[in-house]
């Protein structure tokens, strides 16, 4: 026989006493709630472990005490304590979640359980009641409604839901506005309504999640569709959402309509390529009269030792000087511009082999620098030549203009900053100027210290940005400077 079993053969009444004697022990044990009983007046009778801990009182501080010593200040005023005592007797159980007051003053949210406790014969013996902290639930569930109550009332984003499938489980006020569907016309259709017939047939929608599930994160511009049939361009992000167990639990998906947006981008877009035209038209134009002007000012200066005196011969020299700086201006206005206009084409591009040969042609430019190349092996790239050859080519020009004699750049792959980079040590400038530098004409220098006509860097900027990517810069005032760019990465198989 089990040992935890009782033995048949004892009297009723001690097996009653035993049976009482487990309850009192479990109940003792427990310590997550409060099991205490009361007198039918309602004063405290007996205390368990998890009274204590809950309450913060000891069995002999608060044993013959009345419960009510538990209540705040505005329960007692309205003698609450007394009232749930005749409601537990009216209706054999009282419930309720409510703030209650520790030993030490501070309070909590508590769930109640009060039950009469009668003998067989209908005496009233007392009370039984039960007490949990259930604070961080309620702080939980209040945060959650809170959480609700605003995504429910944001207006310019659609901020709803889904199954892991894809169908639709809530919807906020944003997406009725944006996407034209109530709550009830929507919830429970699949959230591919949204999308053209092309992206259905492409099975985008399923493709969207896929990647979501796969990277962590979905973000997406395009068309989607409205309720009436009508188009809008909208920002799309879809993230996966896990349960505690790590199983997904459906999907959180944020749309925005950027068709405004998007219409104020297209005509920017049409003005920078009237610009550019304007600028390659013009910049066209003066090439033939600058050299013109420059050829004669060249052949006065050469006469101009036997006919005029030093002073003259001076402002001829000027005028020579200024002639062939324009003409420099004008033609990298035409490389800016021809940069804008031309074609992309793609390719998997051997980036060493590419930056070597650049590097041999700024030694054969700059024959007097004792400034180094250094270049990284095995660096490949997915991207045009013609515009990363630009790229190259400004920027190691820089790196070598500002660098001190017998000086040291670099090109290779940054893994952290995921990022190309040309570093130097040269004059470095102030980060204060990072952004400036890559606009047209903006030079941070003198025009009589280095030569340069302040185009080379925002023709970089250009060269990359229309490759689809970014580029920026980290320098120190006399530890030189670092360019970093990204380029796009190689399509997959």
């Amino acid at each position: 026989m089990s040992s935890t079993e009782p033995d048949p053969a004892l009297p009723v009444k001690d097996l009653l006493a035993d049976s009482e004697e487990r309850i009192r022990l479990l109940i003792e044990s427990v310590t997550d709630y409060a099991i205490f009983l009361l007198d039918p007046e309602g004063y405290i009778i007996s205390w368990n472990t998890g009274a204590e801990h809950v309450l913060g009182y000891t069995s002999d501080d608060i044993v013959g005490q009345h419960f009510s010593t538990f209540y705040t200040p505005e329960d007692l005023a309205r003698n609450h304590p007394a009232n749930e005592l005749k409601l537990a007797l009216a209706n054999g159980r009282y419930e309720e979640e409510g703030w209650r007051v520790r030993k030490d003053g501070s309070r909590f949210v508590s769930s109640v359980v009060i039950t009469p406790v009668k003998d067989p014969d209908g005496t009233l013996r007392g009370f039984a009641k039960v007490t949990r902290d259930v604070s961080q639930k309620r702080l939980l569930k209040e945060s959650e409604e809170r959480f609700r109550l605003l995504v429910a009332g944001v207006k310019d984003y659609a901020i709803f839901m889904l199954d892991p499938n894809g169908y639709v489980v809530s919807w906020n006020l944003g997406a009725q506005n944006i996407k034209g569907y109530r709550a009830d016309e929507i919830v429970g259709k699949h959230f591919s309504t949204f999308y053209t017939q092309a992206h259905k047939d492409q099975n985008y929608p399923q493709e969207e999640l896929r990647i979501a599930l796969k990277e962590g994160r979905f973000e997406d511009e395009g068309w989607r569709v409205k309720k009436d049939g009508s188009q809008f361009w909208a920002n799309v992000i879809i993230t996966p959402l896990y349960g505690s167990d790590g199983r997904l639990s459906g999907f959180a998906k944020i749309t925005r309509d950027m068709s405004h947006r998007r219409e104020l981008d297209l005509q920017l877009a049409d003005l920078i390529r009237e610009l550019e035209s304007f600028a390659y038209s013009v910049s066209h134009n003066l090439r033939s009269p600058l050299r013109a002007v420059g050829f004669n000012s060249r052949i006065l200066l050469e006469e101009a030792s036997q006919n005029l005196d030093e002073e003259h011969q001076e402002l001829l020299r000027m005028q020579y000087a200024s002639t062939v700086r324009l003409a420099k201006v004008v033609d990298d206005m035409l490389h800016l511009a021809r940069i804008s206009r031309l074609p992309l084409a793609h390719a998997k591009l051997d980036l060493t082999l590419l930056a070597s040969e650049t590097a041999e042609e700024i030694k054969a430019a700059m024959p007097k620098s004792s400034c180094s190349i250094e270049i990284e092996e095995g660096l490949i790239a997915h991207c045009d030549k013609t515009l990363i050859h630009t790229v190259l080519l400004n920027l190691f020009e820089n790196a070598v203009k500002f660098s001190p004699e017998g000086g040291h750049v670099r090109f290779g792959f940054d893994a952290e900053a995921d990022a190309f980079f040309v570093s130097d040590q040269g004059i470095g400038f102030e980060m204060e100027y990072a952004e400036k530098i890559f606009l047209p004409f903006e030079r941070l220098v003198g025009e009589n210290e280095f030569e340069g006509t302040g185009i080379g860097l925002a023709t970089v900027h250009r060269a990359i940005t229309r490759q689809g990517g970014k580029i920026w810069v980290k320098s120190e005032p006399g530890k030189g400077t670092a360019f970093y760019f990204t380029l796009p990465k190689a399509p997959e198989a």
